[in-house]
Parts: structure tokens; C-alpha cells; sequence
């Protein structure tokens, strides 16, 4: 069984801390996503409760594994580029954008951080 966990913390724009470490099965060439799931959702008729959606919301990577915990960052690129002595992608933020909320387009704790596969798997 892949381990799954939530976000503990939101280090910044980039980095998070998640509750699942190398004790876990946590390893340097697994991928996750972390994802967060909209409100009940209920049926207008009879008001009885749905479900609800889950929203996948970014990849990440581990960066630094400890045995109870690990730091990931984000693996997603914006379209953009910046421009340094090389050009390289810019990183997807993982910090709140204040004029998007349904499915949140950012990190927060207690967000689920599922894993998706491993390095050599992905095709991206």
C-alpha cells in the first residue's frame, strides 16, 4: 500500500511539510498530490447528503524524508518562464490566489497528500 497523509504545515510558496515519512514507505521518486474535497454536497430535493468533490490542486515532490515526517515542494511549472542566467519554468505556487475558491487552487493544512507514482513511472 502507497502511503497517503495530509499537509502539517504550509512552509511557503513552494513548501509544505506532510505527516507520512520514510517509517511510511515515503521515498525520493514518489510523487503526490495533494488534494482537498468542497463542501457536503446535497440534493436539493430531499436534502440528503451527496458526497462531496475532491479537488486535485498540485504535485509535489519529497526534498528532505525523516521518519515521521517529510518536506515536499512543488513538481507542477506555470506556463511562464523566468528569466535568469538560464531560462527556466517558473514553479506553480502553492500559496493561496485570494480571488479563486471553489476547488481552492492552494495549499492549506489538513489537505490530503496522496501518492500518484513514481519517477520512472511518469510519463510527464
Amino acid at each position: 500500500m502507497e502511503p497517503n497523509g495530509l499537509v502539517a504545515e504550509v512552509i511557503d510558496n513552494y513548501n509544505i511539510v506532510v505527516n507520512i515519512g520514510s517509517d511510511d514507505g515515503v521515498e525520493p521518486d514518489h510523487r503526490y498530490g495533494v488534494y482537498t474535497e468542497s463542501d457536503p454536497i446535497e440534493d436539493p430535493e430531499t436534502g440528503e447528503k451527496l458526497g462531496r468533490i475532491e479537488y486535485k490542486i498540485i504535485k509535489v515532490k519529497p526534498v528532505d524524508i525523516h521518519p515521521d515526517y517529510a518536506i515536499m515542494t512543488t513538481d507542477e511549472t506555470t506556463g511562464g518562464f523566468t528569466f535568469t542566467s538560464q531560462l527556466q519554468q517558473k514553479p506553480k505556487k502553492l500559496a493561496k490566489d485570494p480571488e479563486f475558491e471553489p476547488g481552492r487552487d492552494y495549499v492549506q493544512q489538513g489537505d490530503t497528500v496522496k501518492y500518484i507514482t513514481t519517477v520512472e513511472d511518469d510519463d510527464s
